[in-house]
């Protein structure tokens, strides 16, 4: 028996034969010279409109696997396919030097890819395996190749690391377990192996490739581990475990109607974390109360330009009539740090986490603020809308915002739109912000307290950078003293409270919301059902 230690990726047990995955076969891309580059060009433009195809139908296909926030990380590489500067230089390079399409874009992406790999920030190091993906099947497709992961019998995957794509063309029925010896927590290969429900572990050691083919394997996702050829008490053991996590996930799937309510009768608002419009489908079909956090970067993020006022009222509107007169707390933009909007060209910063990001940004650029505010007011009529600040971490800032508010509801009567100024809460997600709850309470209508970034700013680690995660801790007792001082300064001035983050899907940590009189917990769609059990299960 071999045990490995790594770290976890997704938090499930697997067992199966071993497949090691053969990387031998790679498309040769010999810099070959070509005579008639028109006919070059031709060859490389029916490529991209064959991934393009392919893609599509990954993303129609993936929604219903994956889910569609997840399956939708396939347009950012559909958006690659018409990059201007990404298909410029393959273009000037098969012209230039009269080379082969397959060289010219195994050359460009190569480049791309280390410019990426060498970022500081995890989210833009992702992209280099975005980039990887994409180009591996454009090449595919100028071959004539066939570019899919076919596993042909139930097994455990070991890779030294897995694309996108490769993950996403997974047979659930046969894909037992990943371990790979390269990736991160936020890499999309693994966001997507987590929407699947796929165990996964991270093992940093080569030797695992030299399990036989075949042997029977542990993936254990909850302590991180590998276990090659277990022994008969081990296996066993694991054996046990895996029926138990078959029967929870089973009685799981019983809470989906139900509403959260312990037993002695508390009942708990359950609200949603969504980052696009169609969001508010899963919301529903979970049966969500609400909306406690809509992301609308979305509108932002890979756009050639600012979105209009019009497109976005729309967009607002549309996810208010969907879910009535349910509770829909949309957030302003929270554009910075790991999200950037090209149109803006924002600086390089050395610590984005800590820069113009948030709110910040959002009055540095007070056009762009005033069309997304104006947006929101004219939606409002059409449900039950609440307007969130994200980083808020002063009373000036607040002052800054009204006076903005104001402006817009000026404009608005001026241009005679009918409208509705909703309440309007804060975000605490900084420590300096929980020090003056109680002053902000003066100018917020509820708070929503973001634990993510709430333990970033806390514990001084970035969120974003995989090599801390095993210092990390998101149950911290600084974390939860935050809280309760949140709570207290909103309470006092008789203000709306709720948690924004995945901390209610522990037990013991839903109990203590409970205990705090917090009026709302927001996470994702798919843990509602996890919630509402546990919530079941407490006094």
């Amino acid at each position: 028996m071999e045990v490995y230690k790594g770290k976890r990726i997704h938090g499930k047990i697997g067992m199966g034969p071993v497949l090691v995955l053969d990387r031998a076969v790679v498309y040769n891309t010999y810099k070959t010279v070509i005579k008639d580059r028109v006919a070059e060009l031709e060859r490389l433009k029916k490529a991209y409109e064959r991934t393009d195809r392919e893609l599509k139908d990954i993303i129609v296909s993936g929604r219903g696997k994956v889910g569609r926030n997840e399956a939708d990380i396939f347009e950012a590489h559909r958006m690659l396919l018409t990059d201007e500067n990404f298909v410029g230089e393959i273009k000037d390079m098969i012209v230039g030097e009269s080379v082969c399409a397959e060289y010219a874009v195994s050359e460009v992406s190569a480049k791309y890819e280390d410019f990426f790999m060498n970022s500081p920030n995890i989210d833009m190091q992702s992209r280099a395996a975005d980039i990887k993906d994409v180009s591996a099947r454009i090449i595919a497709n100028l071959m004539g190749k066939r570019e899919r992961l076919v596993i042909r019998e139930p097994s455990i995957i070991l890779a030294e690391e897995l694309s996108p794509s490769e993950v996403i063309s997974l047979d659930l029925k046969k894909a037992r377990g990943l371990v790979v010896t390269k990736g991160s927590l936020n890499s999309h290969a693994t966001i997507l192996a987590r929407s699947m429900d796929i165990p996964m572990v991270l093992i940093e050691d080569s030797r695992i490739f030299e399990s036989p083919k075949g042997v029977r394997a542990v993936v254990d996702g909850i302590e991180g581990t590998f276990i090659v050829d277990p022994d008969l008490p081990t296996y066993e053991r694991y054996v046990n475990k895996l029926k138990e996590q078959n029967k929870a996930q089973e009685d799981l799937s019983l809470y989906k109607d139900k509403e959260a309510v312990t037993k002695s009768g508390r009942k708990i608002s359950l609200f949603t974390n969504i980052s696009d419009a169609l969001g508010a489908e899963d919301s529903a079909y979970y049966h969500a109360d609400g909306i406690g956090l809509f992301r609308t970067e979305f509108l932002y993020v890979g756009a050639k330009e600012p979105p209009s006022e019009e497109a976005q009222y729309k967009e607002y509107s549309n996810v208010l009539k969907k879910m009535g007169d349910k509770p829909v707390i949309i957030r302003t933009f929270d554009l910075g740090s790991d999200k950037t909007a090209d149109f803006l060209h924002l600086s390089k910063e050395e610590n984005p986490a800590l820069g113009l990001r948030g709110i910040r940004l959002s009055l540095v650029y007070r056009e762009l603020f005033k069309t997304q505010l104006k947006a929101l007011f004219r939606a409002a009529r059409h449900g039950n809308l609440k307007i969130m600040y994200p980083m808020i971490t002063s009373v000036s800032e607040m002052i800054k915002v009204k006076e903005i508010v104001e402006e817009c509801g000026a404009e608005l009567k001026k241009d005679k739109f009918k409208f509705v100024i909703p309440a309007q809460g804060i975000m605490i997600e900084t420590p300096g912000a929980v020090m003056i709850a109680d002053e902000l309470a003066e100018y917020a209508d509820f708070f929503s307290i973001g634990t993510n970034d709430l333990t970033q700013y806390a514990l001084a680690m970035d969120r974003q950078n995989g090599s801390l995660m095993e210092f990390t801790d998101p149950y911290h007792p600084a974390i939860m003293r935050l809280i309760e001082m949140t709570v207290k300064s909103a309470k006092a001035k008789g203000k709306t409270v709720g948690i924004c983050g995945e901390m209610a899907t522990v037990p013991f940590y839903l109990n203590k919301f409970i205990d705090l009189d917090i009026d709302y917990m927001s996470v994702n769609p798919a843990n509602l059902l996890q919630i509402r059990k546990n919530a079941s299960e407490l006094d």
